[in-house]
């Protein structure tokens, strides 16, 4: 990893914890974990009140929180799918976290073995988190153009990379991702806000617009010509010729 995406990395870390309202060095803290059991037991906390959190943000309604919390994870995320709030390959990377987290804390005999001894008993299963990982990760290593167009032999050796720097390469890719969704969510509430404040400034100064405010049909419209000139009619002649000819 060159320094140039060292210090996206961190910048990105610093600005989501701001963006979430995270405690500074949440991040670092998390790397930091007595072990891997203590670590993704946090990350899975973490994803879970992330998920909460925006969908709570989505409704507008801080009430609803309670409620959320209340529901599995798997039930915020199909919300949150449905809703178009997460997209479906980040749905599926917390998923993954999801399953990763109970397969390894409830099972206490991993309480001595490390995240990369538990990919390595299940091959099959983790091959499918890792490419999970590896597609999220595309994103902050677009930065790098080396890396970007390194992309296809990356995923080759991505596996291994992972299973050494499992905590950096999870928390790296989560950091990033959540801070792009809260700010697409961010952008989407502001948008529409301003156009419940536009709609609520035309009401107050707009008059109310009647039933029908457009003649439609051809017959109302040759009708409605036909009484004009009826009425006008009579008042026309009272003009002098001259001035009656001009009004025509």
């Amino acid at each position: 990893m060159t320094k140039s995406l060292e210090m996206v990395i961190r910048a990105t870390m610093v600005r989501t914890e701001e963006q979430l309202g995270l405690a500074k060095g949440f991040f670092s803290d998390l790397r930091s974990s007595n072990s891997d059991w203590e670590f993704i037991a946090k990350v899975g906390l973490f994803l879970e009140g992330y998920t909460t959190k925006i969908l709570t943000d989505e409704f507008e309604r801080p009430r609803m929180e309670d409620w959320l919390s209340r529901q599995t994870q798997h039930q915020r995320l199909k919300l949150a799918r449905t809703l178009g709030i997460i997209l479906d390959k980040h749905c599926s990377l917390f998923e993954k976290v999801s399953q990763i987290r109970n397969a390894y804390l409830h099972n206490l005999q991993n309480t001595g073995l490390t995240l990369a001894d538990h990919f390595a008993a299940d091959k099959k299963h983790s091959i499918s988190i890792v490419n999970c990982f590896f597609e999220s990760s595309l994103h902050y290593r677009s930065f790098e153009e080396k890396e970007k167009s390194a992309a296809t032999k990356a995923r080759e050796t991505y596996h291994s990379l992972f299973l050494k720097n499992t905590r950096d390469e999870m928390i790296n890719t989560l950091a990033f991702v959540t801070l792009q969704i809260s700010g697409e969510l961010e952008g989407k509430i502001a948008a529409r806000r301003h156009s419940m404040m536009r709609k609520n400034q035309a009401e107050r100064l707009l008059p109310p617009q009647k039933e029908r405010l457009y003649i439609e049909e051809t017959s109302e419209i040759i009708d409605f010509v036909r009484k004009a000139k009826k009425i006008l009619k009579p008042l026309l002649t009272e003009y002098p010729k001259g001035l009656s000819d001009s009004t025509t």
